[in-house]
């Protein structure tokens, strides 16, 4: 044998001549051939001026000196160029490429794509070493995992599959910030998919948990606070759930877009409508409680919307109409309650208190104060207002209710109830009161009904422990375009702590109708006849016609016997109704007619209905069926 079986390199021959010749070629083919690095692989020619001790790697299809040499390291020495054959496993790095190449079955190539597998390595570290605890370890700026697309011999499908012994074990991403946890996610100590955040990498808090069985979704939701200010910045509370103090107006809740609160309130605070950048329900203040609980979301523009508001009362939206006395028997509260919803719906803002004291707003001397308390004792529904004067001996406490539209000079029906947790017998110790304006917000001029004072009507009373209603017909100014209701308890005059007040209404009066002004003026019913009405008698529709006293008596269904009924009519007084005995009423069949049967059986407090033939008169109701006792479902009888 001449040669190593391996490198193929020279072997002495026993007593060889020159033996240093032979020795020489073998340490230059090692010198080859260990940590072998070529500048190129893919020259099929040689270089034209090589430098001592240069190789190659022989590309396919060579030519000139390195015909037939293809795949064989070319070596420059000593002025000519020298060849090893490769065998399977020598390893060339390229410079020119920076790679490293294997010479296998198919011949060079890269390294990389020779090792098919790696397989049971203990550790692996890239950038950085690998240590017990951390087997894989990378140091690096950026990682890509693609999928391999089909022709490449894959799906285009990518899956990262974890695993973990059993439930109680823990299989999670963990997020550091300087090596100190900050966040986690996956199955936790359980099969739940969970989320935890830390400040320290100490203590952890759940942010959320997704149920396996379920999918149900359970979050954390815990509570932020944040001051009332003119701008309460919610933006700025990273919480869902806000918890608002303070008793500041609120104007603003920031400019933060696409956002959504659930607010609890403390105290006492008022949200203020703006059109664009506050939206309220109704655009009407928003007093609150503490409680109130209170739903908004901002746009892509950063203006926010109440959405929903609930008391902490748990009042309802709605109130019905009710009675008064056990029995279920109509009183005086519930009858004027009655003749009030028969003039049509009240112009005054949440006047039964039902949102407690949304919309209005209080002044008086420190330590005094309003509420909207739920009660079941009120005269509508479950809520009422109430002025606590708590020692206050001076002055007037009130309470101001938000603006609506009124008809200039229109006839209106004010009413509402009061009471006090005393009896005072002092004139004028609690006031309803109607203040008019003109459009531009200042005073208006002075009614010419009821109490009527520059810019403002009254209804004053005294101190019950009972509610006392309040009822009177009044006309808006011949200049207010709007009013409000203002609720007020005289300091100076009362001896009570407590003053309640509900059922506040202003409707329009019977046959009122928003006119045009001026539209009926006295010139358009020039030449009217002495003794006559206008009205028309003739079928169909047509121009007004001039009737006598028995046209309109006739009109109206009336008899002559009727005719003292319209003689306590006046503008300024009441109107009496048509008196009858039970047997002499008309037919009953036209509902909502009311009259005074003279001898009907009444009922007194208790319940009781007075004995047959000893009826003292009653308020009886057409139902379209039978007259009936007003407020009850008894038919009348003498």
């Amino acid at each position: 044998m001449s040669t190593t079986p391996h490198l193929g390199l020279p072997l002495m021959a026993a007593a060889q001549a020159q033996k240093h010749v032979t020795h020489n070629e073998a340490l230059l083919a090692l010198d080859a051939l260990i940590h072998c690095a070529v500048l190129d692989k893919d020259l099929a020619a040689a270089p034209a001026s090589p430098a001592e001790g240069e190789r190659y790697i022989v590309a396919s299809s060579a030519t000139g000196s390195w015909a037939g040499k293809d795949g064989f390291l070319a070596t420059w020495d000593q002025g000519a160029w020298t060849y090893l054959v490769p065998a399977p496993g020598f390893l060339a790095y390229v410079v020119d490429e920076e790679l490293p190449y294997v010479f296998g079955l198919g011949g060079w190539e890269p390294l990389s794509e020779a090792i098919a597998a790696l397989q049971n390595l203990a550790r692996l570290g890239i950038g950085t070493a690998a240590d017990e605890a951390n087997p894989f370890s990378a140091k690096l700026n950026a990682a890509l995992w693609t999928a391999r697309a089909s022709p490449e011999g894959g799906s285009g499908d990518l899956r990262y599959t974890l695993n973990k012994e059993g439930a109680a074990n823990t299989l999670s991403l963990l997020f550091q910030a300087g090596y100190s946890g900050r966040f986690e996610l996956g199955l936790i100590g359980s099969d739940q998919l969970t989320a935890k955040v830390s400040a320290d990498g100490a203590t952890w808090r759940t942010a959320f948990a997704v149920d396996p069985s379920t999918a149900g979704l359970d979050f954390l939701s815990s509570e932020g606070t944040v001051a009332s200010a003119s701008t309460t910045d919610l933006g700025a509370v990273p919480h869902r759930r806000v918890v608002v103090t303070g008793s500041a107006t609120i104007a603003s809740f920031g400019t933060v877009p696409g956002r959504e609160r659930l607010l609890r309130f403390e105290g006492t605070v008022t949200l203020s409508h703006n059109a664009t950048s506050l939206r309220l329900p109704g655009g009407a203040p928003i007093v609150t409680a503490a409680g109130d609980v209170a739903f908004v979301t901002s746009d892509e523009s950063g203006n926010w919307t109440l959405r929903t508001y609930q008391r902490a009362s748990g009042l309802p939206a709605s109130t019905a109409l009710a009675t008064g006395s056990a029995s279920g028997l109509m009183g005086a509260a519930d009858k004027a309650r009655l003749d009030g919803l028969a003039l049509g719906s009240s112009l005054v803002p949440n006047g039964n208190f039902e949102q407690g004291l949304a919309g209005w707003a209080y002044s008086g001397g420190a330590g005094s104060g309003a509420s909207a308390p739920n009660a079941t004792d009120g005269v509508s529904g479950t809520a009422y207002a109430v002025i606590d004067r708590n020692g206050v001996s001076s002055g007037l406490l009130a309470l101001f209710g938000p603006f609506f539209p009124v008809q200039p000079g229109g006839i209106y029906q004010f009413s509402g109830f009061v009471r006090g947790d005393v009896a005072s017998a002092s004139a004028g110790t609690m006031t309803l009161r109607v203040h008019w304006y003109k459009a531009d917000g200042t005073a208006a001029g002075t009614g010419t009904l009821g109490n009527a004072s520059a810019g403002f009507t009254s209804l004053m009373a005294s101190l019950t422990t009972g509610w006392v209603g309040l009822d009177g017909q009044i006309d808006a100014p011949a200049d207010a375009t709007q009013a409000r209701i203002r609720l007020m308890v005289n300091a100076a005059v009362s001896n009570a702590r407590y003053h309640q007040f509900d059922a506040v209404t202003l409707r329009r009066a019977v046959g009122q109708t928003a006119l045009e002004a001026k539209a009926v003026a006295n010139s358009r019913l020039a030449d009217v006849a002495s003794a006559t009405l206008k009205g028309r008698l003739t079928v169909g529709a047509g121009t007004p016609e001039d009737l006598t006293a028995g046209q309109a008596r006739s009109l109206l269904g009336l008899a002559t016997t009727d005719a003292p009924a319209f003689a306590g009519l006046a503008a300024t007084g009441p109107v009496r109704l048509p008196s009858y005995t039970v047997s002499g009423l008309p037919a009953a069949g036209t509902v909502g007619r009311i009259a005074y049967a003279v001898n009907g059986r009444a009922f007194n407090g208790a319940g009781t209905q007075e004995a047959p033939g000893a009826g003292t008169g009653t308020l009886v109701t057409d139902d379209g069926t039978v007259w009936r006792i007003a407020g009850t479902s008894v038919a009348v009888s003498a």
